[in-house]
């Protein structure tokens, strides 16, 4: 039942498949970089464990109605791990805005040495905010050894295109390249300029069981990432996904 709730939860934040015209090839590259942050450290099973942001990136949607923020981290320690807890320390227009919680469907997100994830943020406001009003992200992860191993999805073939009026399509490949078939997955498509500052990244679910090497194509309408020409200005898109069962 608990299992049957986190998915549902996922869902919501979830989209109806659609698609249009004029849409740009983006290539996949790998989601290894380069920390640009700093770390938090927790103790693992056997070992210490080391997460280190490598960039984050906020907004104010729907008029101000919508607070969104999005983390790059990477896994700086020897052994795979999962997010234990996330830190974002909003800013808007200087006032302090802290949210502390756990990612969702963090412990099937195993992230193995050098590669990276992503932890995305999403809250609705009874009052709304000024839309125009500055805002900053200041996270802080921490992690712990993984006890499973990783249900890997991978994305490729992926395109962007603007649709009218004034929202972004994903399209492209999914594929489980782990060791082990899956009855739901979560996929992170993140979004780059072409200087490699992180533009925004998107989360999605085929609800569709994937044998090991299947492969299945998709539709991700991104109408609630208001992130202004996002198909137009992304120059690169990473990609990260993981089933479960």
């Amino acid at each position: 039942m608990k299992r049957i709730i986190a998915v549902i939860a996922v869902l919501m934040l979830l989209f109806a498949a659609g698609c249009s015209g004029g849409a740009k090839d983006i290539d996949i590259v790998s989601s290894a970089e380069t920390p640009e942050s700093g770390s938090e450290w927790t103790s693992g099973a056997e070992k210490k464990t080391r997460v280190s942001i490598v960039g984050s990136v906020a907004y104010l949607f729907d008029g101000g109605k919508t607070l969104y923020g999005a983390v790059e981290y990477k896994n700086t320690s020897d052994c795979a791990i999962v997010l234990s807890s996330a830190s974002f320390d909003f800013r808007i227009d200087g006032q302090e805005t802290f949210k502390t919680f756990i990612p969702v469907l963090a412990e099937y997100d195993v992230v193995m040495p050098g590669e990276t994830s992503y932890v995305i943020y999403w809250e609705k406001f009874d009052e709304p905010k000024p839309s125009n009003a500055k805002v900053e992200l200041h996270p802080a992860l921490s992690c712990e050894k993984a006890k499973t191993q990783r249900i890997n999805i991978a994305l490729s073939d992926a395109m962007a295109a603007e649709n009218y009026p004034g929202f972004a399509t994903l399209s492209g490949v999914i594929e489980n390249t782990g060791g082990e078939r899956c009855s739901l997955n979560m996929i992170y498509a993140a979004f780059y300029d072409e200087y490699g500052s992180l533009l925004g990244v998107w989360n999605f679910t085929e609800n569709a069981a994937l044998d090991v090497g299947a492969r299945r194509s998709f539709v991700s309408n991104m109408t609630e990432l208001e992130i202004d020409r996002l198909a137009e200005r992304a120059a690169v898109i990473k990609g990260a996904g993981f089933g479960f069962n």
